[in-house]
């Protein structure tokens, strides 16, 4: 039996790994992300089930909510598992303590984490979601041509 080859899609991975920087409500408020964490899990169905793990630090004036961006191109559709603030689950919605997914823009889908006022403080969210059609088996003679320039 020939050896079949499985790569996810390059793209999906550098658009995960290269997360789109949170932007604060006004230029004089700030916060940033500390740490970025990612685990992707190839599931055999083809999709991946990807959890961002992101550690903000928060500036001196009061925040409510925190935004990401997720790209959604080169897959076959995103599902969305579920997002936790410091460890408490976040059910969707717009109010304290939840999340919600936004429309979809520019081949990308705004998530918001929803939560009560926060100031000069560190928090730690996950999002946890499933992209579909990630992951394409190869036929090991397609896969070994090179692509024309």
């Amino acid at each position: 039996m020939p050896a079949r080859q499985v790569r996810v899609v390059p793209a999906l991975l550098i658009a995960v790994l290269l997360f789109a920087s949170a932007t604060p409500a006004s230029a004089a408020t700030t916060y940033r992300a500390e740490q970025y964490m990612v685990r992707i899990d190839v599931r055999g169905d083809g999709s991946v089930e990807v959890t961002e793990t992101i550690r903000f630090a928060f500036g001196p004036d009061s925040f409510t909510s925190v935004r990401r961006e997720v790209p959604e191109r080169r897959t076959d559709g995103i599902t969305y598992v579920g997002a936790s603030m410091d460890g408490v689950a976040m059910a969707r919605g717009r109010g304290p303590g939840q999340f919600e997914v936004g429309k979809r823009d520019n081949g990308r889908r705004r998530v918001v984490f929803h939560f009560s006022p926060v100031t000069a403080s560190v928090h730690t969210f996950t999002l946890t979601y499933v992209a579909a059609g990630a992951v394409r088996q190869d036929d090991p003679a397609i896969a070994n041509r090179q692509s024309p320039q």
